[in-house]
């Protein structure tokens, strides 16, 4: 271990995803302190602390997710090429955690479980008339 440097450095490849998670929050708060007319090196400075600290764990995420559905498209026998756009939407959405927060939004809304109590009371009932049918008709 001691004569490779790169493992001796970052022995478990977690820097590296830090790098890269800088050079795009920095990139990212340039962007936007350029759209806003603020310093776009104080936003490049910002975005690169943002991105070194919580970056390494987005962008793992980020390319995790993209790479996942490209594996997911190619291996769907129905959709006949794989869409770049598609992953990056699906990888975005992963880095992000907007499933999770969504998903926490919704079972969070007193009108969905309400809906989902309705339904899942319809449904239980269109399930046993089906089954009472079938046993009325197996009866004759």
């Amino acid at each position: 271990m001691f004569s490779d440097p790169v493992n001796f450095i970052d022995p478990n490849g977690k820097l590296a995803w830090n790098v890269v998670g800088t050079f795009i929050g920095g990139f990212s708060g340039a962007w936007r302190a350029h759209k806003r007319g603020d310093s776009i090196v104080l936003g490049f400075v910002s975005g690169s602390v943002t991105g070194f600290f919580e970056g390494g764990t987005k962008t793992l995420k980020f390319v995790k997710g993209y790479v996942n559905s490209l594996i997911n498209q190619s291996s769907d026998s129905t959709i006949g090429s794989v869409s770049h756009r598609q992953a990056l939407i699906n990888a975005i959405i992963d880095a992000s955690g907007l499933s999770t927060k969504l998903v926490k939004k919704l079972t969070d809304s007193k009108i969905l479980q309400d809906l989902i109590k309705r339904n899942l009371k319809d449904a239980i009932q269109f399930v046993f008339s089906e089954i009472e049918k079938d046993l009325s008709s197996d009866c004759r």
